[in-house]
């Protein structure tokens, strides 16, 4: 249904007051390492790094890792597609022993590309059902132990069967296109089909988050500058999109169903979130379709599309202009 109720004038941030987006990277496309199933996919990297950056280019078929791949500055890894027959596979050949697929936890990480590429853990429900966090059975994880990183890409990336799909910290400039995470969780409510905390200025844009089975689609916390357009995020078992914490966060144009808590939730851990756009989605068959907390600020929830939810809004109007 269309929302009609408006707040008082001066309560909502204005429709043109939107997210700062990322920069892209500027990609190093040479020289180009090309490595087939079976081969070193990290000597590969390792020598587009030595070389200044350049293209690990992996063929299609399905790479068996049996250790984290460990990505590097200035450097490519591109596969030839995340579906299809032609697609390229990374997979976890270690089962539940296996830490992180593709690990960025030094940081200090800048200009990367991942691109056109599936990264499967191959881990069932059952065997990533973990009473508390293991620290493994993560599909890409980047986070900022020694420096941030700075201008990531995922393009046309699939993520499945993992603990948590994508996990990044203290990243600036990330970008998220085509993409597609699903079937990833296990118990534990923060075990996302992707997590980003500390990041500043994030586009993900006609990606699917889909099916988790523990937590949220989307996980937002402490973060600013996060823009979420045309995607699809449908049947997580709790929250589609959730932010918390965070500052000029958008969501625009998705369509969010099936969520078992709450499709769009701005809520809070120690805050609320301040200056946020919730404009033109389509939210239908959560537990609740859209929900404001009272300690939120700032907000517009503007000609969404909501029905067929147990609670259609939840919203403090106090925080958020509705119409």
């Amino acid at each position: 249904m269309a929302i009609s109720l408006v707040a008082s004038p001066g309560q909502a941030r204005a429709d043109g007051a939107s997210a700062t987006l990322p920069a892209l990277p500027t990609q190093t496309t040479s020289p180009v390492f090309n490595v087939s199933p079976g081969g070193d996919i990290q000597a590969a990297v390792d020598a587009a790094s030595t070389a200044g950056g350049g293209t690990v280019n992996l063929a299609s078929g399905r790479f068996d890792i049996t250790a984290p791949i460990i990505p590097r500055s200035n450097v490519t890894i591109q596969g030839q597609g995340s579906t299809g027959s032609g697609l390229t596979t990374l997979y976890n050949a270690l089962g539940t022993d296996m830490v992180i697929m593709v690990d960025g936890r030094s940081g200090g990480l800048n200009n990367i590309i991942f691109q056109d590429f599936k990264v499967d853990c191959g881990l069932s429900r059952t065997q990533r059902s973990y009473a508390s966090d293991p620290g493994k059975n993560y599909g890409i994880f980047l986070t900022d132990t020694s420096a941030s990183n700075d201008l990531v890409l995922l393009d046309n990336v699939q993520i499945t069967q993992c603990l948590t799909g994508l996990h990044a910290k203290g990243t600036s400039d990330l970008t998220i296109r085509s993409s597609n995470f699903h079937d990833n969780g296990g118990v534990l409510y923060y075990s996302h089909n992707a997590y980003l905390r500390r990041v500043s200025k994030a586009n993900i844009q006609n990606s699917t988050l889909s099916d988790g089975s523990t937590a949220n689609g989307l996980n937002i916390s402490y973060s600013d500058n996060i823009t979420v357009q045309g995607c699809t995020v449908s049947n997580n078992y709790f929250r589609g999109v959730r932010a918390a914490n965070s500052t000029y966060i958008d969501v625009l144009s998705d369509t969010v169903s099936g969520n078992g808590d709450t499709g769009i939730i701005m809520n809070s851990e120690t805050a609320g979130v301040d200056q946020f756009r919730i404009i033109g989605d389509t939210v239908t068959s959560n537990s609740v379709g859209i929900s404001t907390s009272s300690n939120s600020s700032n907000g517009s929830v503007w000609d969404n599309r909501v029905s067929g939810n147990e609670t259609n809004l939840s919203i403090s109007s106090s925080s958020t202009s509705i119409r």
